[in-house]
């Protein structure tokens, strides 16, 4: 907050809007106390907003909207959650992090399904199925791409967990089949020592970016 001075350079003004709320959520998310927890994450959302009204072109957009994004998950905002992310989709398809917004995206719609087929437990739910096949078809992207093996190992295992979800909740003659469907995703998660070299090897290509670009 020292920061925010009209002496201080533009630039720095900027990064300090744009620290602060993520400050304000990481202060929220050590709280123990669910209300406090709450209020200072929709504060910290409310802050998100003011830097991207003030800064619609900055650089630092992507991250600013998923971090909104990962404070309105946690008070169960989904649909707020959901926004954020479907804005980044729009605006930076072809950034390096964007599967992590995708990803976010996904665990929106899951938990929302999950929400939406506990009220009809057993029973055809066309809402809840809409969410969960959104959700499956984000994830099966994630992974059939593999530009981020760690991301795609995460969307594999959560691949698992929906059609898990779906098997508990879909009716009597539904359930077999997402169960198998549910293993089988399961049994294609990589194992440690495999995401970990797969990752090894993606830090590696930052480095050859970073030298390729220290170059030019």
């Amino acid at each position: 907050n020292k920061v925010l001075k009209p002496t201080a350079p533009d630039d720095l003004i900027e990064m300090a809007y744009g620290l602060i709320p993520q400050v304000l959520a990481a202060k929220a998310g050590k709280e123990k106390d669910d209300a406090k927890r709450k209020t200072g994450l929709e504060e910290a959302i409310a802050k998100f907003d003011d830097f991207l009204k003030r800064y619609s072109n900055s650089t630092q957009t992507e991250t600013i909207q998923y971090s909104r994004a990962v404070a309105a998950f946690q008070i169960g905002k989904y649909d707020a959650a959901a926004q954020s992310l479907q804005a980044n989709l729009k605006a930076f398809p072809n950034s390096e992090s964007i599967l992590d917004s995708q990803f976010l995206l996904a665990l929106c719609h899951m938990t929302q399904g999950a929400e939406l087929a506990q009220q009809t437990a057993e029973q055809v739910n066309p809402a809840a199925d809409a969410k969960f096949d959104e959700a499956e078809k984000l994830l099966a992207d994630i992974v059939a791409k593999q530009t981020d093996v760690s991301v795609a190992n995460d969307a594999q295992y959560q691949l698992g967990e929906l059609l898990l979800n779906r098997a508990i909740f879909a009716p009597e003659g539904a359930k077999a089949g997402f169960f198998a469907k549910a293993l089988a995703a399961y049994r294609a998660v990589l194992p440690k020592e495999g995401a970990v070299a797969a990752q090894e090897k993606r830090i590696g290509s930052f480095r050859e970016k970073q030298n390729a670009a220290i170059a030019a």
